[in-house]
């Protein structure tokens, strides 16, 4: 997915995180909400090829974002 939105217009950063009970939660910042609009459809696609036999889709939202602070994680 990373790859995929790297090549998205817009692109700020994305991210994946464990929600517990078998969950995770992808977040993805972007500089408007088309692009974050626009990147909604690509995710879909990339789930339904890639992962759609182990993950499942719940929801999608868009929203702005009140503030970001932090230092990227060195993984």
């Amino acid at each position: 997915m990373l790859r995929e939105f790297r090549n998205q217009p817009g692109f700020i950063r994305y991210g994946l995180a464990e929600g517990g009970d078998r969950t995770c939660i992808s977040i993805s910042l972007w500089e408007t909400r088309k692009d974050a609009d626009a990147a909604s459809t690509v995710s879909a696609a990339w789930d339904r090829d890639h992962v759609a036999d182990r993950v499942e889709l719940k929801t999608n939202q868009v929203g702005d974002l009140a503030f970001y602070e932090g230092i990227p994680a060195k993984v």
